[in-house]
């Protein structure tokens, strides 16, 4: 009834209460009509239908193998999936919902007119506990894999990746469709308790496309297709091993630079420098000096910089060498090291490079023989007969250094009583008619040093025009592996490089 005077209206209303027998139809429809005034209202509603089945402190719902009785029909899961009205002549069965380990069964389609009632026929819980994780890393069971067609699921929670291989929906994370390799976490996942839903270890499955290829010709690639991985690529860290962690940065100096004046790279203990031109010609590094404990740069006054392009780029380098103690799938590396790394290596711009360990390494001089003609043969012994002269390689050796050494044979053909004609197998004739009165010094190019040094008193006498004395030389290397496997599909990069580099450590003693 209305009170005017106070501005304000009160009704007075009465609810009434009324049982109904609801049909699972999956809509319930609703008619009302007031006692009086007004016009009649309908509501439908579309309710959620589920089975709470909560399981005990410690426990978790089986989610394969669940069956019930309900709305008339059997109802059944597999593998968190569930389906009802299965035909056992054909196998067939309608997708009904889900069940989760914490024991919710939630129905997406209900029988029509059927009763809320549930007859159970089996259900089981589980006390493997243990078995919750909440993320992981795992390889599928082939590689590479198709991306953008990768799946997995646990339980009722599911994911996908795209073509760049994130996980999206109830996982995230990466999968490297190259190798075949899945780090994965449930979504939501942090630091509080509710943070994230761990699931079933042994309920977690994936389904990918496995990509094959037809093998390349052995005969082409010189070397047998077994020994290639199929993504062409082969680990090249392993436990144990010896790691390089280094990170180079330029410095630009001012231009032009002032000679003699000391410039700071910004660095401590650094390992290499390289200075280069505008158009990154290499910079002699006779024409300047750095100190690398202190990490300075020093052109000096007596350089002669002419014909060399400013402003000059100083590269420098730090790097740490360590040995590792795990090399993961998921490309981690741990370095077992007390001190760890001793510089400061910014990550967008630092590199870790492997090791191939060699043992110890020398140059030396090998094999002498001589011989009366030469043939143009290069054999590693004699051919014909010998001549009457021999070179005394006992008592005054050929010197041979680290630095000039190569591997390579050598032929000395006497063109004069004390004349010789120097020419190696892949070098070629490197001197022509050189006294051997005086030391012989074939220069390296490459290192500014000699292959070698013959004595004079090595020679001896008795030499006759076209005798020959033999010997090979080894280098201070040694012979490795370099091969770049691509395969078919449209070029990725323009252009594509890796640098090699032989370290040593050489014991100097005082």
């Amino acid at each position: 009834m209305p009170y005017a005077t106070q501005d304000r209206y009160y009704y007075k209303t009465e609810s009434t209460s009324v049982d109904y027998a609801l049909d699972l139809d999956g809509v319930i429809e609703i008619g009302y009509q007031p006692a009086s005034g007004g016009a009649a209202v309908s509501l439908s509603v579309e309710p959620t239908w589920y089975i709470d089945t909560t399981p005990p402190e410690g426990l978790t719902l089986v989610t394969n193998g669940i069956a019930f009785d309900w709305a008339g029909e059997k109802h059944f899961t597999r593998d968190g999936a569930l389906f009802r009205g299965w035909n056992p002549t054909t196998g067939a069965a309608t997708a009904a919902g889900s069940a989760s380990t914490e024991g919710r069964i939630n129905f997406t389609t209900v029988p029509a007119g059927g009763a809320n009632a549930i007859t159970w026929r089996n259900a089981a819980h589980d006390a493997r506990g243990a078995l919750d994780v909440f993320g992981g890393v795992y390889r599928v069971a082939s590689a590479p894999i198709k991306q953008g067609n990768f799946f997995q699921q646990a339980a009722d929670l599911t994911s996908s990746a795209d073509n760049a291989g994130v996980l999206t929906g109830d996982f995230t994370g990466v999968v490297d469709a190259l190798r075949g390799i899945v780090v994965w976490s449930v979504a939501g996942l942090g630091a509080g308790a509710e943070d994230g839903e761990a699931v079933r270890a042994d309920e977690l499955t994936y389904s990918a496309v496995f990509q094959q290829y037809v093998p390349k010709n052995e005969a082409l690639l010189g070397i047998s297709t077994k020994r290639i991985p199929i993504d062409g690529e082969v680990p090249v860290y392993h436990s144990g091993e010896h790691a390089l962690v280094h990170n180079t940065l330029p410095t630009a100096l001012p231009n032009p630079l002032v000679k003699g004046t000391v410039y700071d790279l910004g660095r401590e203990r650094i390992a290499a420098v390289d200075a280069r031109t505008p158009a990154g010609v290499k910079v002699p590094g006779a024409l300047y000096e750095v100190d690398f404990d202190a990490g300075t740069f020093v052109v000096p006054v007596e350089s002669d910089l002419t014909g060399i392009d400013q402003p000059l780029t100083v590269f420098h380098r730090i790097e740490d060498e360590l040995e590792i103690a795990v090399a993961d799938i998921s490309g981690r590396l741990d370095f077992s090291t007390v001190t760890g790394l001793t510089h400061d290596f910014p990550a967008d711009t630092s590199f870790v490079s492997s090791k191939l360990r060699k043992g110890d390494l020398f140059a030396r001089a090998h094999n002498f023989f001589e011989q009366t003609t030469w043939t143009g043969e290069w054999s590693d012994s004699l051919i014909g007969s010998a001549p009457a002269a021999q070179f005394n390689h006992v008592d005054y050796p050929p010197v041979v250094t680290n630095r000039g050494s190569i591997e390579e044979r050598w032929a000395l053909i006497r063109t004069g009583a004390t004349t010789v004609n120097v020419i190696g197998e892949h070098v070629g004739q490197v001197l022509t008619n050189v006294t051997t009165t005086a030391a012989i010094e074939p220069m390296n190019p490459n290192t500014d040093v000699p292959y070698w040094s013959i004595p004079t008193l090595a020679h001896g006498g008795g030499w006759s025009v076209g005798n020959v004395l033999r010997f090979n030389t080894a280098a201070c290397g040694t012979a490795f592996w370099e091969a770049l496997a691509i395969l078919q599909g449209p070029a990725t990069v323009a252009n594509d490089r890796a640098i090699v580099a032989f370290r040593s450590d050489v014991d100097n003693p005082a």
